[in-house]
């Protein structure tokens, strides 16, 4: 049979701490709008993608997750 254990929720012990603060870098935000024919908008990037990883495990490979 299971033992409870009694839980403080004053307990500081137990207090979460919020995960360290990861800086990302975003492409500018900027966006092409070009009319359609049928009275609607096309909204595009100026700018192009990057390729594509050549596979799952080298897309994980820096979270230390999958192959190199």
């Amino acid at each position: 049979m299971l033992k409870r254990r009694a839980f403080d929720h004053r307990a500081k012990e137990h207090v979460m701490e919020k995960p360290p603060f990861i800086e990302l870098s975003f492409a500018p935000a900027r966006v092409e709008v070009m009319p359609s024919g049928d009275g609607g908008i096309v909204l595009s990037s100026p700018m192009p993608l990057a390729p594509p990883p050549s596979s799952v495990g080298v897309m994980l490979g820096p979270l230390g997750l999958g192959g190199t």
